[in-house]
């Protein structure tokens, strides 16, 4: 037989075979345009927020310290030092209107999965889930107006 005669036949044979050897294989993954048109799930907390009193903001503020603050500032408006290396900065909680936006589930989901295209990492291992939730009161109350004192200017 020549070299093409068999070239040929082993050609036909392979793509015969194709479709019993690719059974196992997994479905090719979606392209991210047609992912963007499913809308994602509604995501959900996974108990109350703890109530707005004097221990819950003082533990707020103590853990926002301590696992935020390095890109978020000391106050929640972006400018931490660690921060100024990401692209895009990290989010201003200040920004009342912005943070309106988002439900406090989006913001406890963000906090457990991180965000894509963002240097927010997932705090899912390294804080529990008492813990997320008393950040996102936290970031609730950093977005809140700072009432002004009567002698303030």
């Amino acid at each position: 037989m020549d070299p093409q005669t068999l070239i040929a036949g082993l050609g036909l044979a392979c793509a015969a075979l194709l479709p019993w050897a690719c059974k196992d294989v997994p479905p090719k993954p979606v392209p991210a345009a047609a992912q963007a048109a499913t809308p994602a799930p509604t995501p959900a907390l996974p108990a109350p927020l703890p109530p707005d009193d004097a221990d819950s903001k003082e533990a707020g503020a103590a853990l926002f310290l301590k696992a935020c603050s390095h890109c978020h500032g000391d106050r929640g408006r972006g400018d931490g030092l660690a921060g100024k290396a990401c692209k895009p900065p990290p989010a201003d909680f200040q920004d009342a209107e912005r943070l309106s936006e988002l439900s406090d589930a989006e913001i406890y989901a963000r906090l457990t999965h991180g965000k894509d295209g963002t240097c927010m990492p997932s705090f899912k291992a390294s804080l529990s889930d008492g813990d997320r939730l008393v950040l996102v009161r936290q970031v609730r109350r950093l977005a809140a107006p700072v009432p002004v004192s009567a002698g303030a200017p």
